[in-house]
């Protein structure tokens, strides 16, 4: 009978596997695994250092091995692979030899666990031989069997004393003091998806703790379909992965990759970037290009996209810290506008690993074009998790301290990016397009009387021109690029009515958390309005229906016949000490806040939206309002 792994935890001498069959049975296995640290000589020989280490207790084996060097992987050094029993002795062995100065621990990443399940072929959330506990399917098939795993979701409101529970497809709420009633549901549970102070409820109901994988949906970017996506392409069990940041993801994937080839990868790599004018740093240093659009309603617009842009330049030339700027290559490509040199002799790491990904991804995709119901749903989770990871992968390269970044690699990508984007606007230009808009990977274009097939068109045009593959992301009825304080296109702003039905939302307020739901829903019920116009003469009554609609919500305002949800604004706290006392900082202090969100109304002093109704700011929320209101006023004279 097959078996799925739901959790490993390391053990002295090993690890335990819980296992779960295909009727949802757990039971527990021990497997014998050895945990690896690995040691660059210093004071001693290669070989008197792997003597040395012998003398612990929990030391297994210690070897002699040959990895490569930093920073282009060219020279090969000795390297000393200590195996251990455990988790235990490998902080310690690595912190006894760093303390006497005779090694220097390297390759810290990925976690020792999951290297040792790596080297087992013990994938932490695959399909497993239940007698040999060794991974029996393909791992780069990105179209697996979804594991039978149990899921159950549970909110608690810890203020208002209630809960909601959820599990295949039903659920149930109830009075928190009557959460035991449901102690059985929880006991069967593989998996808790849980918002809510979940330890401080399990002080009076621990069956809570019962499940043996919990995750925070608060914390966590994914669901549990795009945690078992995460763990599969990186090995690492998913308990450890509940709360991980994508860049763990992502350095872990990397990791393994450079453990495949042995590349040395010190704890703290030194990076130094080399001495350069600052005319030559003003003109690197730059992101990805944006045409500023002209404030205004434009209609029968097509949005182009680039496939995965940043990720795909990595993958596509080769960017990586070891190919950028490594001397003595035969074979080099010269990075537009900044004049970096990337070496094609060797593969990099970074572009191996991406590479991969983005076919991941697209083979997802492509499988979602022939699936429906539940199998498309958890696609579509499978590759919204990957675009986390690959959308993360540019801004590491770049980040100081990142295992697998440099910044002349980070503006190799920025510099192509901006090349290859010009190159769209200009082949936009040359089949006689207008191009309305440009940023970073989309361009927004329009040509009177042009229809999808034009559009598809271009598109293929683009993607020959360019060399990376380009799509038609929407088309619109028209869209809306609305004006800033200062009377210009905002860059990152807009709203437009989709071909096939529905609206489209970007970087506006009716989307926005930062604003109040009075606010979001007043910008939401007009755009509504606006949704039903195709002409421009139709556009124009639309916008003047749709301020009557602001001016409604700023009349309940002024009335107070307002519903106080309405008026509750959600923000982060993001810091552990605050020098101003903003508004949101009042209101956490009031409510003994020190972390996550607060939940506040603005009144003339700000307070905590769980404490009851006490009135609120006229002021505060009719001068939001009123932006909303000018906003639309505008859209009037912008028809285009």
């Amino acid at each position: 009978m097959s078996e799925w792994v739901l959790d490993v935890r390391a053990r002295e001498g090993g690890a335990e596997v819980v296992l779960v069959n295909r009727f949802g049975t757990t039971r527990r296995a021990f497997i014998k695994l050895s945990y690896a640290a690995y040691l660059l000589p210093k004071k001693l020989g290669p070989q008197e250092l792997a003597e040395a280490v012998m003398q612990h207790p929990q030391v297994l084996a210690a070897s002699v091995e040959f990895w490569r060097a930093p920073p282009w992987y060219d020279v090969e050094v000795p390297v000393v692979k200590v195996l251990t029993e455990s988790l235990r002795a490998v902080k310690e062995v690595a912190e006894r030899a760093e303390e006497l100065g005779v090694g220097q621990r390297i390759n810290t990443y990925p976690h020792p666990l999951t290297q040792a399940l790596w080297r087992a072929g013990l994938n932490p959330c695959s399909r497993v031989d239940p007698v040999k506990l060794k991974t029996v399917e393909d791992l780069s098939d990105p179209l697996y069997r979804p594991p039978p795993y149990r899921v159950v979701e549970l909110s608690i409101k810890k203020r208002a004393g209630t809960f909601a529970l959820r599990c295949n497809g039903e659920s149930v709420q109830g009075e928190l003091r009557d959460l035991a009633t449901y102690s059985d549901v929880l006991a069967e549970a593989h998996i808790l998806l849980y918002s809510g102070p979940l330890r401080e409820v399990a002080r009076e109901f621990p069956e809570v703790l019962k499940p043996p994988v919990k995750v925070c949906s608060g914390t966590s970017l994914v669901g549990v379909t795009g945690l078992v996506e995460w763990c599969r392409i990186s090995w690492t069990p998913l308990r450890l992965l509940a709360n991980a940041t994508i860049g763990k993801v992502l350095t872990t994937v990397e990791g393994i990759e450079a453990l495949r080839r042995r590349y040395l990868v010190p704890e703290r790599p030194a990076r130094v970037e080399s001495f350069r004018p600052v005319s030559e740093l003003v003109s690197a240093d730059r992101g990805g290009i944006v045409l500023t659009p002209e404030p205004g309603v434009y209609f029968n617009v097509a949005q182009l996209d680039f496939n995965s842009l940043y990720p795909t330049i990595i993958a596509k030339y080769n960017i990586s810290p070891e190919t950028v700027g490594r001397p003595g290559c035969s074979s080099y490509f010269e990075v537009p506008e900044v004049g970096h040199r990337v070496c094609l002799d060797v593969r990099g790491v970074v572009p191996a690993v991406l590479e991969e990904l983005v076919r991941r991804r697209q083979r997802i995709k492509e499988a979602m074009r022939r699936a429906d119901g539940y199998f498309r749903e958890v696609l579509d989770e499978r590759q919204a998790a990957l675009k986390w990871v690959l959308v993360a992968s540019f801004g590491y390269l770049g980040y100081r301290n990142a295992r697998f970044g440099k910044i002349e690699a980070y503006e190799s990508v920025t510099a192509l990016a901006r090349y290859l984007l010009k190159k769209a606007v200009a082949v936009a230009e040359r089949e006689g397009f207008k191009v309305l808009h440009a940023i970073v990977d989309s361009i927004f274009v329009t040509k009177e009387g042009a229809g999808e097939e034009d559009y598809v068109r271009l598109a293929e045009a683009v993607a020959e021109e360019v060399g990376i593959s380009v799509k038609v992301e929407a088309l619109y009825d028209w869209v809306v690029f609305p004006p800033t304080s200062r009377g210009t296109g905002a860059p990152t702003k807009y709203f437009g009515k989709l071909r096939g039905g529905g609206i489209k939302v970007k970087g506006i307020k009716a989307v926005s958390e930062a604003y109040p739901p009075v606010v979001r829903k007043a910008q939401q019920e007009a755009i509504e309005i606006l949704a039903r116009a195709r002409t421009k003469e139709e556009f124009a009554e639309a916008v003047s229906q749709a301020l009557k609609v602001i001016e409604g919500w700023m009349e309940k305002v002024l009335t107070g016949s307002i519903d106080p949800e309405d008026l509750i604004i959600k923000r982060r706290l993001r810091k552990v000490k605050y020098v101003s006392r903003q508004p949101h900082v009042i209101a956490a202090q009031a409510a003994g806040i020190k972390g996550g969100y607060v939940e506040y109304i603005m009144a003339v002093t700000p307070y905590p939206a769980g404490l009851g109704f006490h009135g609120y700011s006229r002021k505060y929320y009719l001068s939001a309002l009123k932006k909303v209101l000018n906003e639309f006023k505008e859209l009037a004279k912008h028809v285009k």
